[in-house]
């Protein structure tokens, strides 16, 4: 495996969340075309901004397009999984014991 040079923009796709492939840009309107063809051919894409490096991690800032407006909600919903659950089981038994 063969490891690219970090490039000021980064586009992440996936389909089926198994597993996540990224290409680097140093060209955002490059970086922005890559993204809508693969939005286009059933990707979920993320197109990112390098922000930062320290050490050996990585800061990106999401930009808009693809799934970005998403993570914000995504991520609330995520942290709350277990009360929306509960909620959720508890919809069920009050509807059940009509």
């Amino acid at each position: 495996m063969e490891l690219q040079p970090v490039g000021e923009y980064k586009v992440a796709y996936w389909k089926d969340g198994g597993s996540i492939r990224s290409l680097m840009f140093n060209c955002p309107s490059k970086a922005g075309v890559v993204a809508d063809l693969l939005s286009k051919d059933g990707y979920a894409v993320t197109l990112m901004e390098l922000r930062g490096i320290d050490g050996s991690e990585y800061e990106w800032k999401l930009l808009k397009g693809g799934v970005s407006p998403f993570f914000g909600v995504m991520t609330q919903l995520y942290r709350h999984r277990i009360l929306i659950g509960a909620m959720g089981a508890g919809f069920l038994l009050l509807r059940g014991r009509d």
